[in-house]
């Protein structure tokens, strides 16, 4: 009860800390300590704790604010620089699009309170400060990293950063994805069994040495909280730090010890300092993973252990039955414990896992041990640990292969929507039920009372979710691009366009496939590039690759731009048939008596086009979507001409584009929704797919000025986060994701 309580009174002093009285948008000046320093693609991170100033005037209390730096910063502006940053300030954005990553609410768990964006030049060190013991690991910490750089060419400094202390930043994306499709990405973030392996290699050393057991206590104690303040405070390095803790504080006060009851307390602990680690994915995933291994291996073991001494009779037999069997149970144990959380939080269950991860996990322990021996030399003599950093790259190299491997396997990972609660209740029923088959069979009728109420509860949590007769018409926010699904009452999806890929961002990962998998679209009919440009096709690849379609529509035969390209390869891949758009309906039907259709208004033939050929914009595909009396005309990147070529057509009564929605054409730019377009489409509501303070100033304030004159009323990416329409055919609900 004490317990709980100190939780409850942690959780309200978490939740009451309020954000700084500074305005969005305001030029600030941020003074305090640098508390961490994180290198990104094309700029640099800082986590600083201090004050900041606006108009010379300092919050009341200090605050933890991101400084985001474009094109870096000093290298020696590291933990413990006092500093002078000016820029200016906004408060974290929350979630953008539906299923989405909320970064605000992750800051927020970190207790970070604001952005500040910085030009370059504007970081000023002033000073020294924070704790000396942690200036002197991250000294350390940095010697390290210049050691397996001076042992080890790219990328397999990287990859032994990541094996070693969890330092995955440099690893290239190819690599990291091999590693997630393998189910081996865990490797690369220091976890629990790299972190015992390195406490019993300590305990073992000093033992060697014949040292008092007390002294071996007290001396791994103290190396393996250095090593975890080395790493930082990674959920997984704490959970093993504090099980380590008390396993040996027990040693020395001589009481016995359970792993159960010490994992508990650690977790207590953890919660008590920070209440929101919670719901953190690393969180529950070490403890799942952790609480599985406990629980499952030693009953597995029990059960199997009959058959190996029937199989094996010999020694050799049976050491070798313990080794392999023991490793297959401990893999199974942390995989099928860790499938719940994985498919709730990313939508994917890596198969080729349950496989790769005996062979990775050999090769990686070998790789630590090299990489320590390495570091130890390298710290008295670069030179000297050339010979372990030789033993060290050749096991790397002979590990990526082994996870490329896994990881091209056919169906290595699955795609699935975001797993219900009733759903994670009836699988953690079915794997209790396999692991206490025997007492199953002993009470019948109860576990059957159970199985019943389980298979009830999955049955009304599909039911309750299931949606009926509605279109929904989704305009995700993919910054500075355009990205928008349509899910048809059939249970058909269609993907207009997949936003933008660059700088490290694929939007067609970090946002359309994420929103697929929550929306539970798992059935994509048709896949549309309604223009080459790589702010609409540059997501698709991925789309492709990792959901597929029946079809890949507005792709022209002849089109040599390296966007299109890596389109027709994805579709290639997916066995999709790509065609050119032009003229073609891509879905139509009835459901529930209204006639529901989604078909390319522009251009009707490939003609259409060659009469703008002056306008590169007029290559566009101009949707219109249908159901009942509801009308949406999504007219993707067109401007002038083309607008004042449809807006003849429908003067002339071959193409009718009036519509209840429009998603504004070429995000909004002065050279496009001009009067006369406007007046033919006669919108109730207008979408504009814009990505925050963007080069190209859109949407115009001319554009936006012709909205307001017309009495259209405009919401905006930018501002609203996704915009999603609802409809039955005849009435429509909007809502956004930001507001």
């Amino acid at each position: 009860m004490l317990l709980v309580c100190a939780a409850w009174v942690r959780w309200i002093a978490v939740a009451s800390v309020e954000p700084p009285a500074v305005p969005a948008g305001a030029h600030a000046e941020l003074v305090g300590v640098v508390l961490e320093r994180v290198e990104r693609e094309a700029r640099t991170d800082l986590r600083v704790r201090g004050w900041l100033r606006e108009d010379g005037a300092a919050t009341s209390e200090p605050t933890t604010v991101v400084a985001r730096c474009r094109d870096g910063v000093d290298v020696g502006v590291r933990y413990g620089s006092t500093v002078s940053i000016v820029g200016d300030f906004e408060a974290p954005s929350g979630r953008r699009n539906p299923g989405g990553f909320d970064y605000g609410q992750y800051l927020r768990r970190r207790d970070v309170h604001g952005i500040l964006r910085v030009a370059p030049g504007a970081v000023t060190v002033t000073g020294v400060g924070g704790w000396a013991v942690l200036r002197a690991l991250d000294h350390v910490r940095a010697r390290v990293l210049r050691v397996l750089d001076a042992g080890l060419d790219e990328p397999y400094d990287a990859l032994a950063a990541g094996i070693l202390i969890g330092e995955r930043r440099a690893i290239p994306n190819d690599i990291l994805d091999a590693f997630r499709d393998g189910g081996v990405i865990h490797v690369l973030v220091v976890s629990g069994a790299n972190f015992a392996l390195l406490v019993a290699a300590t305990y073992v050393l000093l033992a060697a040495l014949r040292m008092p057991l007390r002294v071996v206590y007290i001396g791994t104690m103290l190396l393996a909280i250095a090593f975890a303040a080395l790493i930082g405070p990674q959920p997984p390095v704490l959970r093993a730090l504090l099980v380590c803790l008390l396993y040996l504080t027990a040693k020395l006060m001589e009481r016995s010890t359970s792993a159960m009851n010490a994992l508990a307390v650690s977790a207590v602990v953890l919660l008590l300092w920070n209440p929101y680690s919670l719901f953190d994915a690393g969180f529950q995933l070490s403890y799942a993973a952790t609480a599985g291994l406990l629980y499952f291996t030693p009953r597995w073991l029990e059960t199997l252990k009959p058959i190996g001494d029937r199989v094996c009779r010999t020694w050799p037999g049976r050491l070798a039955w313990t080794w392999l069997v023991g490793a297959g149970v401990v893999t199974a144990a942390v995989q099928i414990s860790t499938v719940p959380v994985t498919l709730y939080h990313f939508q994917r269950v890596s198969i080729a896992g349950f496989l790769a991860n005996l062979p990775v996990g050999i090769i990686v322990a070998l790789a630590m041990v090299c990489a320590m021996v390495t570091v130890g030399v390298g710290f008295v003599s670069i030179a000297a640990s050339a010979i372990p950093a030789n033993a060290l790259w050749l096991l790397l190299r002979c590990l990526n292969p082994i996870v490329g491997f896994f990881a091209s396997a056919e169906h290595a990972v699955l795609f699935v929507p975001r797993a219900s609660a009733p759903f994670l209740g009836a699988y953690l029923f079915l794997t209790l039920t396999l692991t206490h088959y025997r007492d199953v069979r002993r009470r019948t009728a109860q576990w059957g009372v159970v199985a019943l109420a389980a298979a009830a509860c999955s049955v009304w949590g599909v039911a309750l979710v299931t949606p009926g007769g509605l279109l929904t018409l989704t305009f995700l926010d993919v910054g500075q691009g355009d990205s928008a699904v349509v899910e048809c009452p059939d249970g058909t999806t269609v993907v207009v366009d997949g936003g933008n890929r660059r700088q490290g961002v694929d939007y067609g990962e970090s946002v359309v496939v994420p929103h697929l998998l929550h929306a539970a679209d798992m059935d994509i009919e048709n896949v549309v590039m309604t223009h080459a440009d790589m702010d609409h096709s540059g997501g698709l690849p991925y789309v492709l690759r990792r959901i597929g379609a029946a079809r890949v529509v507005g792709v022209a035969e002849d089109a040599s731009q390296g966007a299109v390209a890596a389109v027709r390869v994805a579709a290639e891949d997916t066995d999709a048939l790509v065609r050119h758009g032009a003229g073609l309906t891509l879905h139509a039907g009835t459901t529930r008596g209204q006639p529901l259709s989604v078909e390319v208004v522009y251009p009707r033939s490939p003609g259409d086009v060659d009469i703008l050929d002056d306008d590169a914009n007029a290559d566009s595909l101009v949707l219109l979507v249908r159901y009942g009396a509801f009308r949406a005309l999504l007219a993707a990147d067109i401007e002038a001409g083309v607008e004042a070529f449809l807006a003849q057509a429908d003067d002339e009564g071959w193409a009718d584009i009036s519509a209840h929605v429009l998603k504004a054409p070429h995000h909004g730019s002065d050279t496009s929704s001009t009067p006369r377009f406007l007046a033919a489409v006669r919108p109730e509501l207008a979408v504009i797919s814009a990505g925050a303070r963007n080069r190209h100033g859109h949407p115009s304030a001319a554009t936006l000025a012709r909205y307001e004159a017309a009495g259209i009323r405009v919401l905006r990416t930018d501002h609203d986060g996704a915009v999603t329409i609802s409809t039955d055919g005849r009435r429509c609900w909007v809502r956004t994701a930001a507001r």
